[in-house]
């Protein structure tokens, strides 16, 4: 349910998106260029903080999950408001996935791990 909760949330901003300049003068390349660098930044400067244990965090991850939800929020008022918040949302939404996808990763490989096919 988590991750399907931030794949449909995710999914439906990119999709959002794609209508922008329709829609606001704002520019889709330009959130993609701050979202990927912020995310690049974010993943380099949080390396050692971000937990890869293999342990599940639930506090961590539906605290960023919830940040994740306002993130999008935010995104969804640039239309009635300035451009300046589909911005201040690519960069707050990048965080928010540099942080939340080591913790899946790391969980999905250590602890929910699939047996081997057996032929």
């Amino acid at each position: 349910m988590v991750i399907a909760g931030h794949s449909f949330f995710v999914r439906h901003s990119y999709f959002y998106l794609k209508y922008a300049e329709v829609f606001w003068s704002g520019n889709p390349g330009l959130f993609f260029m701050l979202q990927a660098g912020v995310m690049v930044a974010a993943r380099f400067a949080l390396r050692t903080r971000i937990p890869s244990d293999g342990q599940w965090h639930p506090l961590l991850t539906s605290g960023l999950l919830v940040y994740m939800a306002a993130d999008i929020d935010l995104l969804s008022l640039a239309v009635i408001g300035p451009e300046a918040l589909m911005y201040a949302a690519s960069r707050l939404i990048a965080l928010g996935m540099a942080l939340i996808y080591p913790i899946l990763v790391t969980y999905l490989t250590f602890v929910v791990s699939v047996p081997p096919a057996t032929y």
